[in-house]
């Protein structure tokens, strides 16, 4: 009947996994791109302890699901969480200076995609001694589940209390003081100093839209991040197929991918401030071109390896090697975003968020002609796109 026997026994078609899929990405889009302006006008600090407060409730909901429509619902609130990514990067550029805003955004942005490999581990493991303890698989699942919004619950309240929304302290706080910090446009470090945004949300996301570097950085992103969520979705399968491999042996190669965050993107972060520091910010697109262009060579070389030209070591050399131009472009492209609209980098880091989540879902309907022949076209895709970035 071409039903499934996992996600606790809901015996899901595939149909219905793919659209809960769809849906759950649809979420992280959507506040992507709301979130940022929203953040503009409230302030950090409240938005990301409301966000992980609020979102925290449909995580617990999770451990009672029963049907595939209460999934849906469940997984496109908890996508909502997905947001807090834009605001963590609104807030590492208010509180760092601009000559190491890259460094910052792209290091908690990697370590941010480093614990969602992290959390996979930790659930397996968890659910696992659940199973070891006598526990039944839908038992031991539904209680899995409950940990991570408790960590989001923590997390939120910690934020709330213990926490500034810029180095001058929190904007209600400000208000009251009347501390007026002067206005500049023209490179983005009022905003890495910490001064107010002047921008409510309708206006911050008008102004982001409004400016097509928004959407050059929109399109970079698509085919750096969501084009890693790709993989990460299909490397374990494609290695296990293309190259004669167990699942267990193809899930470990394909994730060398996701490990390059621990320092890759951090790296690109790294290396778009040293070229801030020779060039100015014209270097710091220099050091985006760079890391697109080889993000979209490698990925070119490496759906041309096979088992037969290459092998499964030259594909694992060229993954390597792809992945960390990956993720260094992932890091050159946040370090590039508070010059796009200083006084509405909210609304800019959220519709660039957006991107990767955009890119995903593309990226998967690409792959429906074929894994391969898709990481071909995502490659020649990601090439183009880099001779998009001189124009900024």
């Amino acid at each position: 009947n071409g039903k499934g026997k996992g996600c606790g026994g809901l015996g899901l078609t595939k149909h219905q996994t793919l659209v809960s899929n769809v849906v759950s990405v649809s979420g992280t889009i959507i506040v992507r791109i709301l979130i940022g302006p929203l953040a503009d006008w409230l302030g950090v600090r409240i938005t990301y302890s409301a966000l992980l407060v609020l979102f925290c409730i449909p995580g617990f909901c999770a451990c009672a699901v029963t049907t595939y429509e209460g999934l849906v619902v469940v997984r496109f609130f908890i996508s909502l969480v997905g947001g807090s990514f834009v605001v963590t990067q609104l807030w590492t550029t208010i509180m760092f200076h601009s000559n190491v805003v890259g460094l910052a955004n792209a290091t908690s942005a990697g370590w941010g995609n480093l614990g969602g490999g992290a959390a996979l581990a930790i659930m397996g493991a968890v659910f696992n001694a659940m199973k070891d303890n006598g526990m039944k698989n839908d038992t031991a699942w539904r209680r899995s589940l409950a940990w991570p919004p408790v960590v989001l619950l923590c997390t939120g309240l910690f934020a709330f209390f213990f926490t500034d929304d810029c180095p001058y302290g929190n904007y209600s706080e400000m208000k009251k003081r009347k501390v007026n910090e002067p206005e500049k446009v023209d490179d983005g470090s009022d905003l890495a100093g910490g001064a107010e945004p002047v921008s409510v949300a309708g206006r911050s996301l008008q102004m982001a839209a409004g400016n097509w570097r928004t959407w050059v950085l929109f399109l970079v992103y698509a085919f750096s991040f969501g084009v890693e969520l790709v993989v990460n979705g299909n490397i374990a399968l494609y290695f296990s197929n293309s190259f004669d491999l167990s699942q267990a042996d193809g899930g470990l190669a394909g994730s060398l991918f996701g490990l390059f965050n621990i320092f890759a993107r951090s790296l690109g972060g790294w290396m778009s401030d040293k070229f801030n520091d020779r060039w100015g910010v014209r270097g710091r697109l220099w050091a985006l071109f760079i890391c697109t262009l080889f993000m979209g060579i490698f990925m070119l070389v490496f759906s041309t390896v096979t088992k037969d030209s290459g092998g499964f070591g030259g594909a694992l050399v060229c993954l390597a090697v792809w992945a960390l131009w990956l993720a260094m472009t992932e890091g050159a492209v946040f370090a590039v975003v508070p010059y796009v609209e200083p006084t509405a980098v909210g609304g800019v880091a959220g519709i660039v968020g957006a991107g990767g989540n955009c890119g995903a879902l593309g990226g998967n309907f690409i792959l429906r002609i074929g894994v391969r022949p898709g990481f071909m076209v995502l490659g020649w895709l990601a090439t183009i796109s880099a001779f998009l970035v001189p124009l900024l």
